[in-house]
């Protein structure tokens, strides 16, 4: 994750104690508050993991579809996700 990325930050307590955190953090990060317990916090992490392992899963079986079925070689396929990811991080710019 680049520095500049926004970052989360889940509070999983009471209100209140999302209202005492939340001007501590918020200069560098997005809060949320999820809920009054801690395993509301957890929840919603392993919730977030699950969808970055989801996209992660799919960039691998769209590498493995070219390399496969059009014979794309390693090299030609690291090129294009270089490729993708400097013109995506432009847009961002």
């Amino acid at each position: 994750m680049k520095s500049n990325e926004p970052k989360a930050f889940f509070v999983g307590e009471s209100q209140q104690a999302h209202l005492l955190l939340k001007p501590l953090v918020e200069q560098c990060t997005i809060i949320g508050h999820i809920g009054d317990s801690a395993a509301c916090a957890h929840y919603g992490i392993m919730n977030q993991r699950a969808i970055e392992f989801a996209i992660t899963q799919t960039f691998a079986e769209g590498v493995n579809l070219q390399k496969d079925t059009a014979f794309y070689e390693n090299r030609n396929l690291g090129r294009i996700l270089n490729n993708w990811n400097d013109e995506k991080l432009k847009l961002h710019s």
